[in-house]
This record gives C-alpha cells, sequence and structure tokens, in this order.
C-alpha cells in the first residue's frame, strides 16, 4: 500500500494503526513525519524496525533535547540496553541526535 493511501486512511478516526512492513525505510518515513497524531506506525518488517523507531526525525531533521526515561527500571533487567546519540545533562539523559 502506498503512503498516500495509509495517511488518507489514517484520517479515519476508528484507524488507530498500521502495521508497515513494505521494506521501504523512505515510506515508512514519509507515514511517520506526516500521520495524524491518534495514528501509530508498527514495524512489520524486523530489519527496519530500528529504522522506523529512528524516522520521527529521518531522514529530515533529527529531534534533540527529548528526555530519555525508563534507563533505570531497564538496568534491572536481564541484558544491556545501549544506547547512543544521548547527552547526560545534569541528573538527565537527552537525546543528541546523531
Amino acid at each position: 500500500m502506498e503512503a498516500e493511501t495509509t495517511l488518507a486512511l489514517a484520517e479515519h478516526p476508528n484507524i488507530v494503526a498500521v502495521k508497515e512492513a513494505s521494506g521501504n525505510l523512505a515510506q515508512m518515513s514519509e507515514i511517520v513525519r506526516h500521520r495524524p497524531a491518534h495514528f501509530s506506525v508498527i514495524s512489520g518488517d524486523d530489519p527496519l524496525t530500528l529504522g522506523l523507531i529512528a524516522a520521527g526525525g529521518y531522514p529530515d531533521d533529527v529531534r534533540k533535547g527529548d528526555a530519555i526515561s525508563g534507563l533505570d527500571a531497564a538496568a534491572t533487567l536481564p541484558g544491556k540496553v545501549f544506547h547512543a546519540g544521548t547527552e547526560k545533562r545534569g541528573d538527565f539523559k537527552e537525546n543528541a541526535g546523531a
């Protein structure tokens, strides 16, 4: 389904999400950039999940200054949390872009 079609459907109040599995990061990014506030985009293509998460600003301007929360809780879970493009400001970590 083309991004234009997805965005047209996203305007309907009863349609709240799409599982985007086109494999086309540019299309995924366009949907994320232009979607209504109530509409979620869920990755249906595992290799592009990280790209879709980053699509809030990719490939245009990267969002900066967003507070990052949940790191303390994540530290109690098995495994490790890796993050890049962050800055520590006072007691908080923030998205510093890429």
